[in-house]
């Protein structure tokens, strides 16, 4: 008997353990909610505010915002606005916007507008705006635009469109279009529109640089009109290693 009361004593505390932890990861499926600590699954149509490292698993058309040092992951059609130093994972069609120093992993179909001085390290065919001072490495088949003096890391088949006071580090067969007072160090077997002031700096004989002028063009019918058409410019290629 002592045998048997044994075991419906531990069967009940095991029963009890379970059901705190089941009782511990909430559930949202509607309307606004908050979450400081502890883990939550949020999904439908679901709007949660997460704060005190919480941790999310979102699905469904949930929108989450992402405070200190919260954890979200993110699926389906998920939309996330990550600040402080949130982390957010995501893949399918998520959109998320970056700011402050959050780091986000994004991969899939992901949507990532980055700024201030958050981290964003994208895989697939992830689409990444990145301005400010933001941190971008992207791997496959991203593509990237940049602004600010946003820094950028390419790797496998990115491509990379690079305004403004960008500096990309590029390689295997990434491309990478760079106007303004951008900056590209490239290797392996990169390719490089450059145009404007843009520098690009070529670490390999593999490496292809386009070169495109700033030209006048005087087009058919124009010749007549007043001398302001000088001022249309257009980019052409002049060079081609």
């Amino acid at each position: 008997m002592k045998f048997k009361g044994l075991i419906f004593a531990c069967a009940l505390a095991l029963g009890m353990t379970s059901a705190y932890a089941f009782e511990k990861t909430l559930l949202f499926h509607y309307g606004h909610n908050e979450l400081h600590g502890g883990v939550a699954i949020a999904n439908e149509s679901a709007n949660v505010d997460v704060y005190g490292g919480a941790q999310v698993t979102a699905y469904d058309q949930a929108v989450i915002r992402a405070y200190e040092n919260s954890v979200v992951e993110a699926q389906e059609n998920v939309v996330v606005y990550a600040y402080a130093k949130s982390k957010v994972r995501a893949t399918d069609n998520v959109r998320i916007y970056a700011k402050n120093s959050s780091d986000i992993d994004a991969s899939g179909s992901t949507w990532v507008e980055a700024s201030d001085t958050a981290t964003v390290t994208g895989h697939g065919n992830c689409r990444i705006t990145a301005s400010d001072r933001a941190f971008v490495k992207a791997y496959d088949d991203c593509e990237v635009l940049a602004s600010g003096n946003a820094k950028i890391e390419a790797y496998g088949n990115a491509k990379i469109v690079a305004r403004e006071n960008v500096t990309v580090t590029a390689s295997n067969s990434a491309t990478v279009k760079c106007y303004d007072n951008a900056v590209v160090n490239a290797s392996d077997n990169v390719i490089v529109e450059n145009y404007g002031d843009s520098k690009v700096v070529a670490s390999a004989p593999s490496v292809k640089v386009i070169k495109h002028a700033k030209i006048d063009i005087v087009r058919d019918g124009e010749l007549n009109k007043r001398p302001g058409f000088l001022e249309k410019k257009d980019y052409l290629p002049t060079a081609q290693p």
